[in-house]
């Protein structure tokens, strides 16, 4: 199988050719994978809609990915090398903040959250660190943040992964076979 330098544009609910190369000079690229086996996938499933839903989705990912990534690298994240396993282990400590928000009840208020305009003001920004930035919530983000800087660092195409992962788990029994 050729490598391909492709992604999914979803325009006109058809596939188009078009490189993506993220601020960090890394490619990011639906290798054969998406390239081919995305699209038979969807021409399989036989509908145009859920291609050009879906195709929406993993760029938005993608773009997601990149904008953290992005954010990563001008914070200093990236300066010096860092084990992957140390990334791993960052991600694990967000993991068990988050069980611990959830264990003492710090959840986030919606409507309380929802009042809370621009971030970047000096006012909103204590508030958030005062009302929302331990909640289990907030700490589920921070998780996603890792995982999706880590996978930019890397060069991995997450977003197309996890469809495929999501499409073969589809077939699966229920629980996956297991008791839980």
């Amino acid at each position: 199988m050729k490598k391909s330098n492709t992604v999914f544009d979803g325009s006109n609910k058809t596939e188009q050719v078009k490189k993506y190369k993220n601020k960090t000079g890394r490619a990011y690229v639906f290798a054969p994978l998406a390239d081919e086996v995305l699209t038979s996938m969807f021409k399989r499933r036989g509908n145009a809609n859920v291609m050009a839903d879906w195709v929406g989705t993993l760029q938005m990912l993608k773009l997601l990915q990149d904008k953290i990534h992005t954010n990563a690298l001008h914070k200093g994240f990236w300066i010096k090398s860092t084990e992957t396993g140390t990334k791993l282990m960052l991600i694990v400590s967000e993991l068990a903040e988050a069980m611990e928000a959830h264990r003492t009840g710090k959840m986030l208020d919606d409507k309380e959250f929802c009042k809370l305009e621009d971030i970047t003001t000096p006012k909103n920004r204590i508030l958030f660190e005062k009302k929302f930035k331990e909640t289990f919530e907030m700490e589920i983000a921070d998780v996603f943040i890792r995982l999706f800087d880590l996978c930019g660092g890397m060069g991995i195409d997450i977003a197309s992964y996890i469809y495929v992962k999501m499409l073969y788990n589809e077939g699966r029994e229920k629980l996956h076979g297991k008791k839980y």
